[in-house]
C-alpha cells in the first residue's frame, strides 16, 4: 500500500512534494509549551509579550524579568489602573521591595487622588535606564485620575 493518496497519473513533481510533506509532518513541534513564558524558548519571547499586550518591553532584560513580565501580563491588565496593578508591573522587573502611598494614607493628607511610590532594592543599585523603566511601568499601569507625585528609589541593607 502507498503512503500517499496521489493518483497513478501524479507528476514526478507531485510526487516529490507529497514525499517533502510526509517527512515534514514527522518533526516534532511543541506547541502546548510555546504560550507558557517559563517553558517557552528565549527567542519567541518578544512575539509572546506581543500576544500578551506586554505594556512595557526591554529587549535588554534578562530572560527571567522578560518571562516575569509576560507571566504578570495578564493580571496587570485585569486590575489596570489599580494599586495592585502597579505593585504587579513592578514586582515583575525583579525588584525586591515596592510601597504605594496613596493621598488618603498620608498624614497629613495629601492632595486627593495622588500617590507617591518608595522602590527599595537590596541586592544591587538601579542604573539611569532602570529608573526610568520603574517610572514607564508605574505609568502604565496607574489609572487615569491618579497623579504620581514622587517616586523614591533606595538601596536597603541586607
Amino acid at each position: 500500500m502507498t503512503e500517499d493518496l496521489l493518483p497513478p497519473n501524479a507528476s514526478e513533481e507531485e510526487r516529490a512534494l507529497s514525499g517533502a510533506l510526509s517527512r515534514a509532518s514527522k518533526v516534532p513541534v511543541l506547541v502546548g509549551g510555546i504560550w507558557n513564558p517559563y517553558e517557552a524558548p528565549e527567542a519567541t519571547l518578544p512575539w509572546l509579550a506581543w500576544a500578551f499586550s506586554v505594556d512595557r518591553w526591554n529587549p535588554s532584560w534578562p530572560a527571567s524579568v522578560k518571562r516575569n513580565a509576560i507571566a504578570q501580563s495578564t493580571r496587570v491588565h485585569r486590575t489596570k489602573g489599580t494599586r495592585g496593578a502597579i505593585e504587579r508591573a513592578l514586582e515583575a522587573v525583579d525588584l525586591d521591595q515596592v510601597k504605594i502611598f496613596e493621598w488618603f494614607e498620608e498624614t497629613p493628607r495629601a492632595a486627593p487622588y495622588t500617590f507617591r511610590v518608595e522602590v527599595g532594592t537590596v541586592s544591587r543599585g538601579l542604573s539611569e535606564e532602570e529608573q526610568a523603566e520603574i517610572l514607564a511601568l508605574i505609568l502604565s499601569a496607574k489609572n487615569v485620575r491618579s497623579h504620581l507625585v514622587d517616586v523614591r528609589i533606595y538601596l536597603q541593607a541586607a
